[in-house]
């Protein structure tokens, strides 16, 4: 288990990379609303909602950053001001856990309301959390459970991008198969590659 100040460290760098992932999301909303792209048709014009996007960010916002100030490291901070137990607060793994399936959910959702993951700019936001989860220290199970749900979900919007036609991009099966394949075998090798080297000296 790790020491209080490693737990102080993985918080606050899981605290940072939230924000930073959260504000690279708002950035590219705000750049797509500049101007209207008709590829995306009216997928993007509903997605650029302000009241829908607003709720959007907001639910990833609060229910992302709210949890990482609640772990223990954090709380142990801040709760004793309130006459509450120093040791009270949550997992730090429970917490990375929920904020990087939390990532993967809402933005696999804005993903398809900005054109699908042909044409938004988002898939990378969601490809990077495996690789951020190993640097965080994740266990090798945690990293095959967001690896394995962005190639369910990445393979899922493909097959239903060409089934109802979302993304406007039309194409062979064969080229969405091979593009899928290829993705992910290559995201599966890079965070098997990490899990089994991060302690490598």
């Amino acid at each position: 288990m790790p020491t209080m100040d490693a737990s102080l460290t993985i918080s606050a760098a899981l605290l940072a990379f939230q924000f930073f992932f959260n504000l690279i999301l708002a950035l590219g909303i705000w750049i797509l609303a500049r101007g209207y792209n008709p590829t995306h048709g009216i997928r993007i014009q509903r997605a650029l909602n302000p009241a829908s996007f607003f709720f959007l960010f907001l639910v990833i916002f609060f229910v992302t950053m709210g949890p990482i100030l609640m772990t223990r490291s954090f709380a142990s901070m801040w709760l004793p001001t309130y006459g509450a137990n120093i040791h009270s607060g949550l997992s730090t793994d429970g917490v990375k856990a929920w904020v990087f399936i939390v990532d993967i959910l809402i933005v696999s959702t804005i993903i398809l309301k900005t054109g699908g993951w042909k044409v938004s700019p988002f898939p990378p936001l969601n490809f990077s959390v495996p690789a951020i989860a190993i640097l965080l220290g994740d266990s090798g199970g945690m990293v095959a459970v967001y690896t394995c749900l962005l190639a369910v979900i990445y393979g899922g919007s493909l097959a239903s991008s060409r089934r109802f036609g979302g993304s406007g991009i039309a194409g062979r099966v064969e080229d969405d198969v091979a593009l899928w394949i290829v993705t992910t075998a290559a995201l599966a090798l890079t965070t098997t590659i990490g899990v089994f080297t991060r302690h490598a000296r």
